[in-house]
Parts: C-alpha cells; structure tokens; sequence
C-alpha cells in the first residue's frame, strides 16, 4: 500500500469523516481509491502534507508547484444521481457558468466508482467575515445563472464559495442537480437555499438596507410559497435585486 492511502485513511477516520469512509475506506471500491493515490502519488508527488480538506464526497489536495487543486470526487454524487448524466457534462456545465462558478480545469482520472479532475486554487470564505456590496452581488449573481439554466446547488454556504480575485465564486456544486427534479421531488426543495441567503443577510448586514431587504424579501417569499414556481420570474425577482445593488 502506498504512503498517500495510508495516510489519507488514517485522516478520514481521525477527523471522523463517516460519509467518506463510507464511499473512500469501507466501499468495495476501496482498490480503486487506492490505485488513485499511488497514481497521484507517483505523478505529481502528493503526500498528506498537500491535503486542504475533505468534505462528503470529495477529498481536496493542493497540487504541488501550481495554483491549482486536485479533487478525488465520488460517483455518488447528486448531480450523477439526479441527472443520469456523464462527466464530459459536468465539465461542459461547469464552464458555461463561468465565471459564476469556478470550472473545471482538466478531468485527468475516470473509473468505475471516482474520478479526478484539477481547478484552479480559491480563497474560501470566512463564514465569520463581513461581505461587502459587490460580493454580496455575486451571490445573486450565482444564484441567478444556477436558476437560468435551470440547476439547484444543494450547498451555497460559505464553505462552498470561495475568492478569485476579489470575486466570489461557488467552486463545490458536487450536488447540482435539475430544478425541476428538486421542487418534484422534495416539497421544502428551497431550504437549503433560503438558509444559504439568509447566511449572507447576516454577513453583509441588510437589516441596515430598508429598501434593499424589501425586494430580498420578495424573492425569498416567492421562492418558499409559490408552488407553481417559475424560474424566468425568480431570475426577475434576482434582476430587480441586482439593479437596488
């Protein structure tokens, strides 16, 4: 067994990863993941000192001498999952959104159960720190091009956006997935999403914005009640909001 397994394993179970150890340490595909870290290891000289983070699909490592990251991404991911789609449209999806959502760079490994691609390197958000009007701004922004083009990230929280030169992208949307699949197939489909917003209220202060939280308000009251929702009239609603910004 290589170093970088061993090592990465070992990390997964000592920060209590359960997700992870699910579909990296305990899946039947385990070989693979380790087939991929030796590989990774080998190619580009990672080791666990290259490891930025790992979350519930997806484990992070800076790619040594680059401004970029290699993400060792799960299958079992939403987006494969609703969509019943291939990864040459993850890709494609990716860069259409730019520059709202941070693109791949370069699918380098595919198997059965993993796959392995390269983005370029971000700051994450603080979710402590005060945003200011621009990058409050690009959350809508984010949010307006996801609607467009009729997508749903499951996770807009700060962990998930980070800084490219001063601008606010969502560089993790391992759980994007149809709009439409969502509001079928999941009544409070908006949750998460009015959760996220209301994250970014606080941090950018809106109480402090009368006119401004009224049209906010607006969009979040439509997007909870209205049951025959409308993505062209929510990207309205989110135009209205960009042009008080």
């Amino acid at each position: 067994m290589g170093q970088l397994y061993q090592d990465v394993k070992l990390s997964i179970k000592k920060n209590k990863k359960n997700s992870l150890n699910s579909k990296f340490i305990l899946a039947k595909s385990t070989s693979e993941f380790e087939g991929i870290c030796t590989k990774l290891e080998t190619t580009y000289g990672l080791n666990i000192n290259h490891l930025l983070g790992m979350g519930t699909s997806c484990i992070t490592f800076k790619k040594p001498d680059s401004d970029e990251v290699i993400k060792i991404c799960s299958r079992n991911i939403k987006y494969l999952k609703y969509k019943k789609t291939s990864l040459i449209e993850f890709v494609k999806e990716s860069r259409a959104m730019e520059p709202y959502i941070l693109p791949v760079n370069e699918m380098i490994m595919d198997t059965q159960s993993y796959f392995v691609y390269t983005q370029f390197a971000c700051q994450p958000l603080n979710k402590k720190k005060p945003i200011d009007r621009n990058q409050y701004n690009n959350i809508f922004l984010i949010i307006r091009s996801l609607f467009s083009n009729g997508l749903l990230v499951g996770q807009l929280r700060p962990k998930n956006m980070g800084y490219i030169n001063d601008r606010i992208v969502l560089f993790d949307y391992h759980s994007m997935h149809y709009l439409k699949d969502r509001i079928n197939n999941k009544k409070k489909w908006w949750h998460s999403l009015i959760g996220s917003i209301d994250c970014y209220n606080r941090l950018f202060g809106l109480d402090k914005y009368k006119s401004l939280s009224k049209i906010v308000n607006q969009f979040t009251d439509y997007v909870k009640t209205n049951r025959s929702f409308d993505q062209n009239k929510a990207c309205q609603l989110i135009d209205d909001i960009l042009k008080e910004l």
